[in-house]
C-alpha cells in the first residue's frame, strides 16, 4: 500500500548542500520521499542546480528508471550520449540501466524534481505446454 496524499513544495524545501555521483559542483537537494516508503517509488528529490553546476554522468541500476521534471531555469541533459536542452515543463525520461547527467546553462536556478521508479521484475516465461 502506497503513502498517503502528500504535497512538496519548492518554498518549503530544506535543500542540503550534496556533491552527488562524484561531481564537483554544488546540489541542493531535499529528499521528500524516502526509499522503501512507497512501493511505486524508489525515492522523489527536490533539486536546485545553481548557475554552472552539474550532476556528474552516471548510471543507475537495471531495476529503476529516473524521471526529471523540470520547473524553472534551463539545463543541458544528455541521456545515452545524446545532449538536449531542457526547460520548464519539459521532463526527461532515463531508462532503466540508462546513462545521463545534467548541466545548468542559464544565469538562474534549475528546479526540478526527480522521481525514481522501481521496475517491476519481468513474469516468468514457461515453455510452451508448461503450466
Amino acid at each position: 500500500m502506497g503513502t498517503a496524499g502528500q504535497v512538496f513544495r519548492f518554498a518549503a524545501a530544506d535543500f542540503q548542500v550534496i556533491y552527488p555521483h562524484a561531481g564537483v559542483t554544488p546540489v541542493l537537494a531535499e529528499r521528500v520521499l524516502e526509499p522503501g516508503t512507497d512501493p511505486g517509488f524508489s525515492f522523489v528529490d527536490l533539486v536546485r542546480l545553481p548557475p554552472g553546476s552539474a550532476i556528474a554522468a552516471h548510471q543507475h541500476a537495471e531495476n529503476s528508471e529516473e524521471v526529471y521534471v523540470v520547473l524553472a531555469g534551463r539545463g543541458r541533459i544528455c541521456l545515452e550520449g545524446i545532449e538536449t536542452e531542457i526547460g520548464p515543463g519539459e521532463v526527461a525520461l532515463n531508462p532503466p540501466g540508462g546513462t545521463h547527467s545534467l548541466t545548468n546553462v542559464g544565469d538562474s536556478d534549475l528546479d526540478f524534481v526527480v522521481l525514481e521508479v522501481a521496475v517491476p521484475d519481468p513474469a516468468p516465461t514457461r515453455a510452451p505446454g508448461e503450466r
